[in-house]
C-alpha cells in the first residue's frame, strides 16, 4: 500500500463536510478487519483508510492547520501501512 501524503489528508473544513459518511465507512470497515482473541484481547488490523481517518481525527481534535503539523503526523502514522 502506498503511504499517505500530505495531499490525501482533507482540510479542516473540508473533512467536517465529509466526516459523517466518512465515519460510517471506517466504522464498516474496521469491523471487518477486527478479530477477536480470547475475551479479553482483540487486533485490529490497520490499512491505508484506517491510518487516513486517524490522521483526519487527530488534525481535527488538536486542530491542526500547518502542512508542518500534518507532516508530523503523517510521519508518526505511515510506519502503520501495512508494506506490499
Amino acid at each position: 500500500m502506498t503511504k499517505l501524503t500530505l495531499a490525501d489528508i482533507a482540510d479542516t473544513r473540508a473533512y467536517e463536510r465529509e466526516r459523517p459518511a466518512f465515519l460510517a465507512e471506517i466504522i464498516a470497515l474496521k469491523k471487518q478487519r477486527r478479530i477477536h482473541v480470547g475475551p479479553i484481547v482483540t487486533f485490529v488490523f490497520e490499512n491505508r483508510a484506517t491510518i487516513r481517518f486517524q490522521i483526519q481525527e487527530m488534525a481535527r481534535v488538536e486542530r491542526l492547520s500547518t502542512d508542518e503539523a500534518i507532516e508530523h503526523e503523517l510521519e508518526t502514522y505511515n510506519p502503520l501501512i501495512p508494506e506490499p
